[in-house]
């Protein structure tokens, strides 16, 4: 029995074990990521450099978290030569839900002026927004905003009348820097837009940045200011043959819910969004798919055990004596006393008994 026992244990690892290592290959086929202790890689990443809005991203199913990288335009250059400000280099982690629809807004550059007098335009900020009920993609659904530079004012006719500088994205813009020239715009702010430079500057908006001040003829116009979650304001005229001001930066801003956020300026003044879905990592099985597994794994182990029970069913001796002899031996004095009793056959052997049939032969001879 004990030999038994050990044959069926054997045979009944080696049925559960392969079994088992399948169905755990079968579900990590399946869903990657889903079985715990797994993790696996996410969808690639994409990356959007057209400049406009209304393009669309689909979170992957079973991603909650997306990675996302937005940068805004670059202020344009005024005509007399005046930069325009760097435009702002968001990333965060956003939380998302799959299957849901994010829009994706590209800012474009600033333009440049080819105008002496001219101030160059406010760059556009590039978000991230979400589809919610009641603002499909509007700008109150903005997740991640990052916001553009501001443009460079225009130059006068004066000695160093050159256009102020315009500010990168969250910062103000620069006056100019001759006597009369036109004050710098505000930068947004997360709270409030950017106030315009005087003279003249429009101040910006929820979003969008303000226009630069238009000088008389001889002086510079001011720079316009960048777009942003509220933008910058516009640079303010220049006076008496001076340089415009420079417009101010637009204001960056993420969701509250985001985390690991950093807000950095692009010295390449490439608009552009990246969105990197997390990679899909161990978070146990879904009660659907954990129920299936289970319940094969209990399939199995039934039908193992039915086979042990048939096999010793097979081993086991019926009642009645069909396997080993039942019988005990007869005691050595019997086997003598039958021998002695009966002749023994023609051409049969000496007797048993340790000679004693030869010996009573003898006896009876003698007398």
């Amino acid at each position: 029995m004990r030999r038994m026992n050990r044959r069926s244990a054997v045979g009944l690892l080696v049925l559960v074990v392969p079994a088992t290592a399948l169905l755990g290959a079968m579900v990590g086929r399946a869903a990657p990521g889903l079985v715990p202790g797994i993790a696996a890689a996410g969808p690639a990443s994409t990356t959007f450099t057209h400049p406009g809005g209304g393009q669309r991203f689909t979170v992957p199913a079973r991603v909650t978290s997306v990675h996302v990288t937005v940068a805004g335009g670059s202020g344009g250059r005024g005509g007399g030569g005046a930069a325009g400000g760097q435009g702002a280099v968001v990333t965060a982690d956003v939380p998302v839900t799959a299957g849901t629809t994010l829009v994706i807004d590209v800012g474009g550059p600033g333009s440049s002026s080819t105008l002496a007098y001219s101030g160059g335009g406010g760059g556009a900020s590039s978000d991230v927004r979400a589809i919610l009920p009641g603002s499909p993609g509007t700008q109150s659904s903005r997740l991640v905003v990052a916001g553009g530079g501001g443009g460079g004012g225009g130059a006068g006719t004066v000695p160093a009348g050159g256009g102020g500088v315009g500010g990168a994205a969250d910062t103000g813009g620069a006056g100019a820097a001759a006597d009369g020239g036109g004050g710098g715009g505000r930068g947004g702010l997360a709270d409030v837009a950017g106030s315009g430079g005087n003279p003249g500057g429009f101040g910006g908006g929820y979003s969008a940045g303000g226009a630069g001040a238009l000088a008389r003829v001889g002086s510079g116009n001011g720079g316009g200011g960048g777009g942003g979650w509220f933008g910058g304001g516009g640079g303010g005229a220049g006076l008496r043959g001076a340089g415009g001001g420079g417009g101010g930066g637009g204001a960056s801003w993420v969701t509250p819910l985001a985390t690991g956020a950093s807000v950095t300026l692009d010295p390449a003044g490439r608009a552009a969004v990246t969105i990197s879905p997390a990679p899909v990592t161990g978070v146990g099985l879904p009660p659907v798919v954990h129920a299936i597994v289970i319940g094969a794994l209990a399939l199995v182990i039934v039908i193992c055990l039915v086979l042990l029970v048939r096999g010793q069913g097979r081993r086991t001796p019926p009642p009645g004596g069909a396997g080993r002899s039942t019988v005990s031996p007869r005691p050595l004095t019997e086997t003598v006393r039958v021998a002695a009793a009966d002749p023994a056959p023609v051409g049969a052997g000496a007797g048993g008994g340790n000679g004693s049939a030869g010996r009573r032969g003898r006896d009876h001879a003698e007398r």
